[in-house]
């Protein structure tokens, strides 16, 4: 039996709801599903996050819009990362929402829109200091001027990224918004109105909660995971995912035997040894060797030697009865009192829990749990 990964779509939907209910206030919800939903299974998230409230879904690329539409979702889908000519047809084939902030890609963008009698609704993303995408917030006026006059398109959103809404100093953040504020402000004094703008990721809303606008755009939290650490009381939320697989081997192992690759893990004395089968090709780290730990039967074991593609190994001790050939093993997630957690893994790992998580690989066949239509 190999690894698997169990998500409660419930969770999610609790998830959902706890973010809605912390802002008290109306807003549109954009629940980021980009990158195979944080690897919980991008279309089974977008179904339950939608039965749960989210207006809206967000993508990075053409292709997860494609993906989503192909499966029957209706929701608007906007996508946030990068696109290339080639790419505009499916854009308005799918109906997806680019994210538009060059003007060569914009008139492209037009002229196809044109071709087909549609007007497509683009949002243009502010930078403000993320430093990656979008057009420079000293320019964004003029941006989304230009933009409004061409035929074909609507500028339905702006936006912009918070970069620190995770840490503790809120200098930056605030800096942000006022940027964005300005160039908000300055397009109503130019006559136009934008009828979504929206900042607020998961650390913006969780720390700042006072700063979201017309739209918001949760994508860890909606997973049950808080950014960095970054609890927040108000907002009570529950991890989705169980990473499992099962003992494929328990064997002694006499002192002075070395476990692994490059013998970096040698017994002390004779131990027992179970060989788990899960490895760095289903997105169990490797930085995880010497460092991990998984739970059978709700106690912790260490993992030992290096992690390899498929297999894991962690020593028992001395007495091996406690654990058999076929028993469950908890890599992330609940067993009984214990629980690994996403953030005690990138702790570990040297690492963020937005990658432990994205970084299970389809190889790990996703089960989907859901107590709440039962």
């Amino acid at each position: 039996m190999h690894a698997w990964v169990e998500i409660d779509l419930e969770a999610i939907r609790q998830n959902v709801t706890a973010i809605r209910r912390a802002l008290r206030f109306s807003v549109d919800f954009i629940a980021m599903v980009k990158g195979n939903g944080y690897g919980h299974g991008a279309l089974e998230v977008s179904r339950a996050a939608l039965e749960a409230g989210a207006t809206h879904l967000g993508v990075a690329f053409v292709s997860e819009g494609r993906e989503l539409r192909a499966a029957g979702i209706s929701a608007p889908i906007l996508v946030l990362g990068s696109f290339s000519e080639s790419e505009i047809e499916d854009l308005l084939t799918y109906r997806l929402t680019p994210s538009v902030a060059e003007r060569d890609l914009a008139a492209s963008l037009s002229e196809a829109a044109l071709g087909r009698g549609v007007r497509t609704p683009i949002h243009i993303e502010i930078d403000t200091g993320m430093g990656r995408l979008g057009v420079d917030w000293r320019e964004g006026e003029a941006l989304v001027e230009a933009m409004t006059a061409l035929p074909g398109l609507a500028v339905e959103g702006i936006y912009t990224h918070f970069s620190t809404a995770d840490e503790s100093d809120p200098t930056f953040t605030r800096l942000q918004m006022k940027r964005f504020h300005q160039v908000s402000e300055g397009l109503k004094q130019r006559g136009i109105f934008i009828p979504f703008r929206h900042n607020s990721n998961s650390a913006g809303l969780l720390g700042h909660p006072e700063l979201a606008q017309d739209a918001i755009r949760p994508g860890l939290a909606i997973y049950g995971l808080y950014p960095n650490r970054q609890e927040n009381p108000a907002v009570l939320l529950q991890p989705a995912l169980t990473f499992c697989s099962r003992v494929v081997l328990v064997k002694r192992m006499g002192a002075g035997t070395f476990v692994s690759y490059n013998r970096t893990f040698r017994l002390p004395d004779p131990r027992f040894i179970a060989t788990i089968s899960v490895g760095y090709a289903d997105g169990y780290p490797r930085n995880l060797s010497n460092r991990g730990s998984v739970l059978i039967r709700g106690e912790r074991y260490p993992v030992v030697g290096n992690v390899t593609m498929d297999h894991i190994m962690v020593d028992l001790g001395r007495d091996a009865t406690a654990v058999s050939r076929g028993d469950r093993v908890t890599l992330l997630g609940r067993d009984g009192s214990e629980c690994i957690t996403a953030e005690e893994v990138a702790e570990a790992a040297g690492t963020i829990n937005y990658e432990v998580t994205t970084r299970i690989t389809s190889r790990a066949r996703r089960v989907f749990l859901d107590q709440g239509t039962s």
